[in-house]
């Protein structure tokens, strides 16, 4: 352990004294130059090139035989799942862009995610309430879990390899063990919400929904240690936790009047437990369905699959913004001509999963690593 003692230049008076890990790390001297040790190599000066804008990557063959419904994608990004009317799920190697595995699921699916280690898929469906765990790459029978009451989605967001339901009437998060299927329940908010939209970070939760009595949008900040913070808010169609604290809501806009806010084109972000501010004010009809940030939370994503007005039919935006900016204006924008059935955002490997009546088309987003020249849409 070294030593690095520090002096105020005016008197050669010992000012402060701080104790490093490793020897001899960092020496910066009085005209600027670098002395580094064993214990820190030198950085390269040039940073890797990275991309600037949305590029289209690959396309994944149409293997449904009615509109894909939902997508769900691992935590790695190595593999995608994705769900049609028929009960259909497609399991894929995003990899290798190629079809691994079908399973075929009794009734229409309406939510479906993986575990945190991608080794099973859970998979709900609405109308008969079966609620099954999938063993992915295992020919043994679903295991059966208990079907929740209510409309519900599902999240895998914690660092185990648990499954977390959601539930709006009423209000309710029911965590299940993939070891032995049972359910922990925690209420979540008041019992006079119905909660629409969650999203988890290290050490607390976001939540956004409608107030029944007040009859009006909100979101709450849960911390783990109790302290909550509530603030109105335009409809809410997405939540996105990313790094730094911030939170992302994607919504309608404009939504001039609602919760104080002005015109919105549908995206608010913040800080957490802060007061989320518009940065997409224009006069545009947009609904933003999916809201994601980057890894490292350089970009906050945005894709609405609704037609604004005006619009040409069968269209889909996609928009990205800069923390360096403080997310208030629109870096990157890419305009796609297909109606979009379902969207994931793949973030680890800096990719959107987007289905369509042809197929599953992969993108990629700014900020990821140039390797390649990318390959361009037709």
């Amino acid at each position: 352990v070294a030593t690095v003692l520090v002096w105020t230049i005016a008197n050669w008076v010992i000012d402060s004294r701080t104790e490093e890990p490793d020897p001899h790390d960092k020496v910066v001297f009085a005209d600027g130059s670098e002395d580094r040790g064993p214990g820190q190599p030198t950085p390269d000066p040039t940073p890797a090139p990275v991309q600037t804008s949305f590029s289209h990557d690959f396309d994944l063959p149409l293997k449904h035989s009615s509109p894909i419904r939902y997508i769900a994608v691992t935590r790695d990004g190595e593999r995608a799942a994705s769900a049609d009317d028929t009960g259909l799920i497609c399991l894929w190697d995003l990899s290798k862009k190629v079809q691994v595995e079908s399973l075929q699921h009794p009734e229409p699916v309406t939510e479906l995610c993986f575990t945190a280690d991608g080794a099973q898929l859970a998979v709900l469906s609405a109308d008969t309430r079966s609620f099954l765990l999938y063993t992915v790459g295992s020919d043994s029978e679903p295991h059966a879990l208990p079907p929740p009451h209510g409309p519900t989605r599902l999240y895998s967001q914690g660092l185990d390899d648990s499954i977390t339901l959601l539930t709006s009437s009423p209000t309710q998060f029911i965590v299940h063990s993939p070891e032995d299927g049972a359910p922990s329940t925690r209420l979540a908010g008041s019992p006079e919400w119905s909660v629409f939209e969650v999203a988890r970070g290290e050490h607390d939760w976001t939540v956004a929904g409608w107030d029944k009595l007040s009859k009006l949008w909100k979101i709450a900040f849960f911390e783990e240690n109790g302290h909550t913070e509530i603030f109105e808010v335009p409809p809410v169609f997405s939540l996105a936790i990313g790094p730094d604290s911030y939170v992302a809501i994607g919504g309608y806009g404009p939504s001039s009047g609602i919760g104080g806010y002005g015109p919105s084109g549908g995206v608010l972000a913040g800080k957490i437990g802060g007061r989320p501010k518009p940065i997409d004010s224009t006069n545009e009809r947009l609904f933003y369905n999916d809201v994601a940030f980057s890894k490292d939370g350089t970009y906050l994503f945005g894709l609405s699959r609704h037609i604004p007005k005006g619009a040409e039919p069968n269209s889909t935006l996609l928009r990205a913004w800069k923390s360096t900016d403080d997310f208030e204006k629109v870096a990157e924008e890419k305009s796609l001509d297909y109606a979009v059935t379902a969207a994931a955002f793949a973030v680890q490997t800096h990719q959107l999963l987007v289905a369509s009546s042809s197929g599953l088309h992969v993108w990629q987003l700014p900020g990821a690593p140039v390797t390649a020249a990318p390959n361009m849409a037709p």
